[in-house]
């Protein structure tokens, strides 16, 4: 008998790519089987045998002749999984964010298939934003997520994390008075870092 398949649609980065196979492991190890949809630099950090690749790019364009590009590949990737949807029916398609899952949860309103979306970030972002009023349904990963579109329902369920770092030993404390700084930055709000560091 087939294991029920549940597809999950990342944008291409890994804040979004992450979680989203953190959720595809958590429903393998429960018997469901998983296809995670994403564009080429999503696929660089997905085994071959669980992904499809979509053509994606940011429709947030000033230039109008990459913004009509961004549309003809929205049009393929939304046809694509449209075809996926009707050969494979996935029980739910699961939305991480990011332009790449935008065709992918189009598909599934357009198919009645049910869809749900994840945010990673404390601040909506513009994809997911959009996605949400669809979907009415919005999983955050923090209490004060702000951004959020009127008559979502929300629900915090904190973010997802593969099992790979619960593997890691504890760090050994240090003796000496060395401070230790931890830098955190990811997505946009990166860039400052990047230049500096």
């Amino acid at each position: 008998m087939a294991k029920p398949l549940i597809a999950l649609a990342a944008g291409g980065t890994g804040g979004h790519v992450f979680p989203a196979l953190a959720i595809a492991e958590t429903l393998r190890d429960n018997g469901f089987d998983t296809l995670m949809l994403t564009d080429r630099r999503g696929a660089k950090l997905i085994p071959a045998a669980g992904r499809m690749v979509l053509p994606a790019e940011s429709p947030f364009q000033r230039n109008i002749l990459r913004r009509l590009r961004a549309m003809t590949a929205l049009g393929a990737a939304t046809v694509a999984t449209l075809v996926l949807i009707a050969r494979r029916r996935p029980r739910v398609m699961i939305g991480f964010g990011g332009y790449p899952a935008f065709a992918p949860l189009l598909a599934a309103r357009l198919t009645a298939t049910p869809a749900l979306l994840h945010e990673q970030n404390a601040f909506l972002g513009r994809a997911n934003r959009m996605l949400a009023r669809w979907t009415g349904h919005l999983a955050i990963s923090w209490e004060d997520t702000s951004n959020l579109p009127a008559g979502v329902i929300t629900k915090r369920l904190g973010m997802p994390v593969r099992t790979a770092f619960f593997d890691i030993p504890p760090a050994k404390a240090s003796r000496d008075d060395t401070i230790a700084l931890t830098v955190i930055g990811g997505s946009l709000g990166a860039a400052v870092f990047a230049d500096l560091v």
